[in-house]
Parts: C-alpha cells; sequence; structure tokens
C-alpha cells in the first residue's frame, strides 16, 4: 500500500508505503493508518525544508550586516557624497548635509 506525501500547497514531496508479509488486501483501518502517516511525513517534512530555509536566510543576513558593517567603518563620507551628487538627482547640498550629519564615533 503507498500514498502520497504532499504539502499544503498541493505540491509532492515523497511517497509513504507499508508491505506486509503475505499478500491480502489492505483493511479500512491500514487504509487510514497510510493516510495519516502519510499526512503527518508532509507536516514534518515541510517544517523541517521551512526551518532550512530560514536558517539560509539568517546566515546570510548575518553576513550582508557583517560586510555592511565592515564597509561603512572605513567610509570616508565627504567622497561618499560626492560621489552620490554625481550619479544621483539629489541636490549635492541634501546628499552633503545627510552624510555630515553622521557624528564621529
Amino acid at each position: 500500500m503507498v500514498t502520497a506525501v504532499i504539502c499544503a500547497r498541493r505540491r509532492l514531496l515523497g511517497t509513504f508505503a507499508i508491505a506486509y508479509r503475505e499478500v491480502r488486501s489492505p483493511s479500512d483501518e491500514d487504509l487510514q493508518l497510510i493516510e495519516n502517516a502519510g499526512h503527518i511525513a508532509g507536516i514534518a517534512i515541510e517544517r523541517h525544508l521551512s526551518a532550512e530555509r530560514l536558517r539560509h536566510e539568517r546566515d546570510r543576513l548575518r553576513l550582508l550586516l557583517e560586510i555592511t558593517n565592515s564597509m561603512t567603518s572605513k567610509l570616508d563620507f565627504r567622497r561618499l557624497a560626492e560621489a552620490l551628487s554625481q550619479v544621483c538627482s539629489a541636490p549635492r547640498a541634501l546628499i552633503s548635509a545627510l552624510c555630515y550629519c553622521r557624528r564621529p564615533g
């Protein structure tokens, strides 16, 4: 007896099977058991995949934060203001004011 393991979005995740030692048809209880086991397996697999995606995204964001912190600690804000004023349409005075508002720390 085999049943599909399906996630909440109706995507196939795998199959679940029960084999018997002798040739026979499954009972109603067997059919219910296999259906319940497939459903529970689908929930467990989907939860595991979601946790993996969250861990991956957390690690990616942590790395981006480390890179950003490293880069901003080395910035020359006057040169940054000049570069921004050349590539965007904001007035140079506004960009300079935004950059120079940062307190040394």
